[in-house]
């Protein structure tokens, strides 16, 4: 094979330094003549430990690179017989004297008329031991099977990881929790089994993982883990037995006292075994049941993923199951006419012989080998043959036709590819100094059309980029002419030439020479077409979405509203009204009336959380509070308006709390208020109680559990995980026995999900249900700010005589509040619309004002806005105090009042006590009447 010329391209091996930087393999260049080392890059001196002054000049001889000098002779000699040498495995030596298996790759290059050695070289140390490793354990298991094989595979493990505690285990029958050891090794020595929960410990996290690793400090990660405790567990390592049916059937773990690094070997092994491992947990799960039943035995078979062959002593079949049919191609009653010979070549016979001798001797023959299949096809097999006492045999057969696949290309994967440009998924372009392509490999051959022949010498606007200056690209080759790396966003393309288009994004580079001079630019060029299109279809369904989101949001606001306006008329009016004389069936409509509005207020109230839910606006807002007095109150709210005598509501506290806690205890009302409720719904008679305790506490934290409990009809088992759904209810019985929207439970799992809690429930129908949720809390040593409403007394006109103006444009709303100011003493004017009002506020001076926020003509945002500019246009004049009067019950509502400048907010219904408190409290402090 003649040499590869590299001559005129470059000089001073300015582009092959580009390519060796680049490269993933290890590079060096030697002279033919003298042996010396001329060039190597940077990954080659890292590994070896040279510096490059003490490296570049001298022979690899003189170095004392070559472990087997013999060896490099013989790749000398082929190298110069055949020009080329790939895939040779040699050892080579590191400066410090580390012996290190390579994969060696070489070629005679001729470089500027000098024949040189360029050779290349991948470490397989690691890869090595590992397969010497996998071989091990694979020869001192094959012949072992059931406890035995775990408890050689736990000491084979523990030797070879060079960790003290290696354990098999597999998941209890009765709870997927708990995990039974089947084999323990401290090193070399077998211990006790044991059973132990992976609750808040790492075997938790690999149900849903192929391995975790923790090279350290694992015990800072999982503080509650028993099993790391009484072990002083520092690293821990673990792979899951899968089985193929996606079921968590157990767990290999390793871990020691001493820290331990994620090595290629800790998870290929773990990985590897893991299969076989998890083949012989089902093995063993599928022998116990045949024990157990012969009916069993044969539904076990059938549902096996190894194909299950029983054999009389001559080796005819006399009974298989289907997923033998699947591996053979063949029916099972064409099986049944078979002989196992018949399954393997002569060929294959006679390299692996069946070994019935061996059999016949008691022993189980584990073998790979070819299997014929019916279509003439042949796929590698893994076999576990036993002989029975009654000298039948049973045999086992796994088809590893995919691990094999993955194998082949893992092997395929590693092996050097010497064209580095042109196997590069990216496209690679090499300007000179005058910006004309001198390299274009087949990556942008593809990408454009255009072949390396038709664009060699020509630059970017010859060809194809009248785009150049309005996308900056022609300013990028400039810089890096001037020593600056640039990149590119992404950049649409259009090739007049072949009529291709799309996006890219590029990076420009200055190429330089091995004196440091700029001789060009290099250009890596990347394909983004589809990545650009999917991620302007996910922006667009993201802003459809959004869009749809806020309209629903607006739409249930403006609902919301729409409801509250009459609704403030019939509590506010039925309230009035119970203060009138009435007779017995006068109070009892008026009870009723009363009962009926607070029920529509709390669903007005709910649809609204699940509007800020469902927009994601649910904000909390976190102050000191009393975890007792919060559960007393809500006891003793819900308590009072229990009007069932059968039904007894009590609260107990398991722990101490005597302690303040920073939370929403607003929301914790509202969750606790939802699942009495909910309670007493279901609840015809016994008792509904609340307990709480602490669950996990720390110098500033704690987990707090609180449980809601009934004596009602229970729920059903197949409808607990539906209640919590918005808008579920169990079925249309419940429904029209019980009421409700659905959301109470909905909108009791967001908050609790919000607060960083989880929630859940437990019930039986018929027994009634006991709803568990777990929050933490932040201690603190502040005081709580008292939860409890102080009741507000009318105040027997001790403002009587105050001036009011009132912007309302709905008539019931403004009758309403005329009968309060009637009884409270307040003089009241009443504009219909925010330009009415500043048309009466510039004529008359107000103690205060109410405004609406809906009003049509001018809102009440800004009526309030203009009324804040005419006093601070009148020289800052005496503020006005104005509260806000809306159905808007949105923190976005209240925040865009304060902002046009009110003073305070109250929200329809409107709570007489509360008006009274809120106009007192801003006359008392403005010194208003």
């Amino acid at each position: 094979m003649c040499a590869v010329n590299i001559k005129n391209s470059f000089s001073d091996f300015d582009f092959l330094r580009v390519m060796l930087a680049a490269s993933p393999d290890m590079v060096i260049i030697t002279s033919v003549d003298t042996g010396m080392i001329v060039e190597a890059n940077d990954l080659f001196l890292e590994t070896f430990g040279y510096q490059r002054n003490e490296f570049i000049g001298k022979t690899s001889l003189e170095i004392g690179l070559w472990a087997d000098p013999p060896r490099r002779a013989e790749l000398v000699s082929k190298l110069l017989k055949k020009g080329v040498a790939r895939n040779s495995e040699l050892t080579l030596k590191t400066r410090d004297g580390v012996s290190k298996t390579m994969l060696v790759s070489a070629i005679v290059v001729e470089i500027n008329d000098i024949k040189h050695f360029f050779i290349m070289a991948r470490d397989i140390s690691e890869r090595i031991e590992t397969e010497t490793a996998i071989q091990t354990i694979l020869k001192n298991t094959s012949a072992v099977f059931g406890t035995d094989f775990f408890s050689v595979l736990v000491v084979e493990l523990s030797k070879i990881l060079q960790m003290r505690y290696v354990f098999a285990g597999r998941v209890s029958p009765d709870c997927c929790d708990l995990i039974h050891s089947i084999a323990f090794c401290d090193r070399e020595n077998i211990l006790e089994n044991f059973q132990y929960s992976i609750f808040g410990t790492p075997c938790e996290k690999i149900k849903t993982h192929s391995i975790c690793v923790y090279p350290s400090e694992v015990q800072k990660l999982f503080p509650n883990s028993k099993i790391l405790i009484k072990f002083n567990a520092s690293s821990f390592a673990a792979v899951p037995l899968i089985s193929s049916t996606g079921d968590f059937l157990g767990v290999i773990a390793a871990f020691d006292e001493k820290p331990h690094p994620e090595t290629h070997l800790l998870k290929t092994l773990m990985t590897v075994f893991s299969a076989r491992a998890t083949a012989e947990l089902e093995r063993l799960k599928y022998e116990n049941a045949i024990h157990a039943s012969e009916e069993k035995f044969r539904m076990l078979i059938e549902q096996a993923v190894d194909g299950i062959f029983l054999g009389d002593p001559a080796g005819n079949f006399i009974g298989v199951n289907t997923k033998s049919c699947e591996i053979t191609g063949y029916s099972k009653e064409e099986l049944l006419k078979m002989n196992m010979r018949d399954l393997f070549s002569p060929e294959e016979l006679e390299r692996i012989p069946l070994r019935y001798d061996l059999l016949k001797e008691g022993r189980v023959v584990f073998s790979e080998r070819a299997l014929a299949r019916k279509d003439g096809t042949a796929i590698p097999v893994e076999m576990n043959t036993k002989m029975m006492p009654d000298k039948t045999y049973q045999a086992f057969m796994r088809d590893v036709s995919t691990r094999k696949k993955a194998e082949k290309d893992l092997r395929e994967a590693n092996l050097f590819n010497s064209e580095i440009i042109s196997g590069a998924n990216e496209g690679i372009i090499v300007y000179d100094a005058n910006l004309r392509y001198i390299v274009w490999n087949p990556y942008m051959e593809k990408l454009s059309g255009l072949s390396a022949g038709d664009v060699i010498g020509k630059t970017d606007e010859d060809l194809f980029f009248p785009h150049m200056k309005t996308y900056g690209i022609d300013m990028m080759l400039e810089k890096a002419l001037a020593g600056e790396t640039s990149s590119t966003e992404d950049i649409p393309y259009e090739i007049p030439v072949t009529g291709k288009n799309g996006w890219y994004c590029g990076t420009y580079a200055p190429h330089r020479n091995s004196s440091g001079n700029i001789v060009g630019v290099i250009a890596v060029i990347s394909e983004v077409t589809e990545r650009r299109a999917a991620e302007l279809e996910t922006i667009k369904a993201k802003e459809e979405a959004e869009a749809a989101n806020i309209a629903k949001s607006h739409f249930l606001a403006n609902m919301s509203h729409e409801l509250r306006t009459p609704l403030n008329g019939v509590i506010g009016f039925s309230n009035l009204l119970a203060t009138t004389a009435l007779d017995k069936t006068q109070k009892k409509f008026l009870d009723m009336i009363s009962v009926s509005s607070k029920n529509l207020l709390e669903l007005i109230n709910d649809v609204l959380d699940f509007s800020k839910i469902e927009a994601g606006k649910l904000r909390l807002d976190l102050k000191p509070f009393n975890l007792k007095e919060v559960i007393s109150r809500a006891v003793t709210s819900i308590s009072a308006s229990n009007r069932k005598k059968d039904v007894k509501i009590k609260f107990s506290f398991l722990s101490d709390f005597n302690y303040n806690l920073t939370g929403d205890s607003v929301r914790i009302n509202q969750i606790l208020a939802n699942l009495l409720v909910n309670a007493l719904k279901f609840t015809a008679s016994g008792v509904i109680e609340v307990s709480s305790s602490e669950i996990e506490k720390t110098r500033d934290t704690v987990v707090v559990r609180i449980a809601v409990s009934d004596t009602g009809i229970g729920i059903p088992r197949d409808k607990i995980e539906e209640i919590f759904e918005m808008f579920h209810q169990l079925d249309e019985s419940y429904n029209r026995r019980h009421g409700g929207a659905g959301l109470g439970l909905a909108i009791v799992k967001s908050l609790v999900k919000l607060m960083n809690g989880n929630i859940s429930v437990k019930s039986a129908e018929g027994s009634g249900s006991i709803f568990t949720f777990d929050i933490p809390f932040a201690l603190t040593d502040e005081p709580a700010a008292s939860a409890i409403a102080k009741k507000v007394l009318k105040n027997n006109h001790k403002n009587g005589g105050v001036n009011i103006l009132l912007a309302e444009d709905d008539r019931v709303s403004q009758l309403l509040i005329l009968t309060i100011a009637e009884q409270n003493g307040w003089n009241i004017d009443i504009a219909p619309d925010g330009s009415k009002a500043l048309e009466k506020y510039a004529s008359k001076r107000y103690d205060i004002i109410f405004m609406d926020g809906q009003m049509p003509d001018m809102d009440g945002f800004e009526a309030t806005r203009r009324i804040r500019e005419a006093e601070k246009n009148n020289g800052g004049e005496k503020r006005t105090p104005i509260i806000a009067i809306t159905a808007y019950a949105l923190k976005e509502d209240r925040e865009k009042f304060i902002v046009a400048g009110i003073d305070d907010y109250i929200s329809k219904p409107i709570d007489e006590q509360k008006l009274i408190a809120k106009l007192n409290e801003l006359i008392k402090k403005n010194g208003h009447a």
